[in-house]
């Protein structure tokens, strides 16, 4: 007869487990930290490169800035995972429930946030998320927020720890995020709405127009009467439009609209714009008479 399942004997740890591990994270920390302290130069941008020197390689290699920077979130995204890996280690071998079909887990976990870090790294400099940092530890946000090639390393390095140790965090992150991708072909542009044109009345010969609305979107175009003309794309409320000579040669009154492109948009409403031709120049005073003449007699 079978016993309750509270009554069955537990497995017991092997013997070997805990040491093997052990030695694992132990060996994994001290790698790990000698690796990322030879790439810090490159990750604080001190350095343009770096020659590495690695123990089981035969020869150095030398790493430009951003190969670089993509070892040290390798790098990092494996280290964030050794708090957590370590903790569960703790905890199982402490209550004697160590079991061997667990060890791939150990083994691969640091490799799991390596490549979710750099996975991470890459969405967030292709400014599909974006990262709020502090400022500089020098101060001049100015000079900081000027330079918008520059890389904090110390932001890309505390990422790339923060992925690897909160891996299944980021990836439904990503998860969120790519849905939202994905289904960007099913939506559809709202149809514009046009409120008021600047400058109005337009002077004859100007090139330059402000459109003011709402809903519009990028590509959105101006049609000036009938015929399209470039619009750039400020914000959904605002479009600015360059017009060719011939569209404000002559004084006249046109119509302006906007049209958002497929899928959906449409046209807005019109609205006038006067193209009013600059006023005539004052007839000159006459000159006043010279003294003594025309005085009376």
């Amino acid at each position: 007869m079978n016993k309750p399942a509270s009554s069955r004997k537990r497995a017991e740890t092997p013997l070997w487990l805990p040491p093997l591990l052990w030695i694992f994270y132990s060996a994994l920390a001290v790698g790990l930290g000698g690796l990322i302290s030879q790439l810090w130069p490159l990750a604080v941008e001190t350095s343009t490169s770096i020659t590495l020197h690695l123990p089981f390689l035969p020869n150095s290699a030398t790493l430009s800035r951003e190969q670089g920077r993509l070892l040290v979130v390798l790098v990092a995204g494996a280290l964030g995972t050794w708090p957590v890996a370590v903790g569960v280690f703790l905890y199982y071998a402490g209550n004697g429930r160590l079991s061997g079909r667990w060890v791939w887990w150990h083994f691969l976990t640091p490799f799991k946030g390596a490549i979710v870090a750099l996975i991470f790294y890459t969405v967030v400099r292709a400014n599909f998320l974006t990262v709020n940092a502090p400022a500089s530890a020098g101060g001049d946000g100015g000079a900081g927020a000027a330079d918008a090639d520059k890389v904090n390393g110390f932001g890309v390095t505390a990422i790339a720890f923060l992925s690897g140790m909160f891996a299944p965090m980021i990836l439904q992150r990503l998860e969120s995020l790519t849905r939202g991708l994905l289904n960007m072909q099913d939506r559809t542009n709202p149809r514009p709405v046009l409120t008021s044109l600047s400058p109005s009345p337009l002077p004859q010969n100007s090139t330059r127009l402000e459109v003011v609305g709402r809903d519009s979107v990028s590509g959105a175009r101006v049609l000036w009467g009938t015929e399209e003309r470039d619009a750039e794309f400020e914000s959904t409320s605002r479009l600015r439009v360059t017009l060719e000579a011939a569209d404000t040669a002559e004084a006249k009154t046109i119509s302006v609209r906007v049209r958002n492109p497929a899928p959906g948009g449409g046209e807005s409403e019109p609205v006038d714009l006067v193209i009013a031709a600059p006023a005539a120049d004052p007839a000159p005073a006459p000159d006043p008479a010279p003294p003594g003449e025309n005085a009376p007699q």
